[in-house]
């Protein structure tokens, strides 16, 4: 704002010419609050980049990896192979499970998201046959750091549980009309929750599950 604009604004709203010893205090405080304007400005654009590059960054890399692995809260859509990377601890899978027409692999490409909450990680891997999770669930994986999760309970009238043991851990497995849904167990560091969806019997559904680490 250049001294004849204030001078108007002044004489506008006073009805009279403005005092000439008030203009400089004017100009200085119009200064001062463009200046903090433009330092608001600035700090809250760096601030945006920051975060963005930080949440919506690609995978794909070591070097993205290590950003993200600095990150306490954090929750990424990835793959198995940077999965491996940013997680705590090692995510030990079996190379294949079942599927409703043979084998179905487990690979590096495997949609997977690693996620943080305070001190509290979760490692997802799900496989499906369509894209972005829909379709027919062939493995779907949740492992948390998260030790006080409840059970799963047989919330429907034609499913029911059976505990079981996943290794030297105990577990429940939910059933809906005597097929195994999903097993949930606790180890010492974490808590799982597994679904496959070709496995057709309890003994099968364990059997993988004491395969993951």
């Amino acid at each position: 704002m250049h001294e004849q604009e204030v001078r108007a604004v002044l004489s506008a709203h006073a009805g009279q010419e403005a005092p000439p010893n008030l203009l400089p205090v004017i100009l200085k405080q119009v200064q001062r609050r463009r200046a903090r304007s433009r330092w608001l400005r600035r700090t809250a654009l760096a601030l945006v980049c920051a975060f963005a590059f930080l949440t919506f960054v690609p995978g794909g890399g070591t070097a993205v990896a290590t950003v993200r692995q600095i990150q306490p809260t954090l929750y990424l859509r990835t793959n198995l192979a940077e999965a491996q990377q940013v997680a705590r601890s090692p995510l030990v899978l079996p190379p294949s499970v079942p599927g409703y027409f043979g084998e179905i692999p487990i690979g590096p490409d495997a949609p997977a998201v690693v996620g943080r909450w305070l001190s509290y990680e979760t490692v997802a891997v799900s496989i499906t046959d369509g894209p972005e999770g829909t379709g027919v669930m062939y493995f779907d994986l949740r492992r948390s750091t998260d030790l006080d999760g409840e059970m799963p309970l047989a919330d429907h009238p034609d499913r029911t549980t059976q505990e079981v043991m996943v290794g030297e851990y105990p577990g429940v497995v939910v059933l809906h009309a005597g097929h195994p849904l999903l097993v949930w167990w606790k180890t010492d560091t974490h808590q799982y929750r597994l679904t496959v969806g070709g496995a057709d019997t309890v003994a099968e559904l364990v059997r993988i599950a004491e395969t993951i680490r």
